[in-house]
């Protein structure tokens, strides 16, 4: 019990210093590939801790981390090109709530927000 304990205090200690050490690298006017070195590092870290995953793990890990970096790359690319067109925008909304059914109804008589006809067929 007393190395789990001094592993797991090692361990906040480091991601700790860690952390300090990679705002300071940025933070502190430093060259402009930097950045570069700063994201190497992390990955680093992150594949020594992903390599001690179990298989079962492994997949969770690997499926959230496409997940993330697919939703990084959209943020990116959306607001850095056309993403502040809010047409583009609806138009994506619009064909998400399509695919799972959610749009079926909308801008109809009777719809979303639509005011359509109450039970009596009166206007409401």
């Amino acid at each position: 019990m007393r190395d789990l304990t001094k592993s797991l205090t090692t361990f906040t200690w480091a991601m700790s210093v860690f952390g300090v050490q990679q705002m300071v690298s940025l933070m502190g006017g430093a060259s402009r590939g930097q950045g570069d070195h700063c994201a190497e590092s992390f990955n680093n870290v992150s594949k020594a801790a992903a390599d001690t995953l179990g298989s079962s793990l492994r997949a969770v890990y690997n499926a959230g981390d496409r997940l993330q970096a697919g939703f990084v790359d959209t943020l990116f690319g959306g607001f850095m090109t056309a993403g502040m067109d809010p047409n583009r925008w609806m138009r994506m909304g619009m064909n998400s709530m399509r695919q799972g059914g959610m749009a079926s109804g909308m801008g109809q008589s009777g719809g979303c927000c639509g005011g359509g006809s109450g039970p009596s067929g009166a206007r409401r």
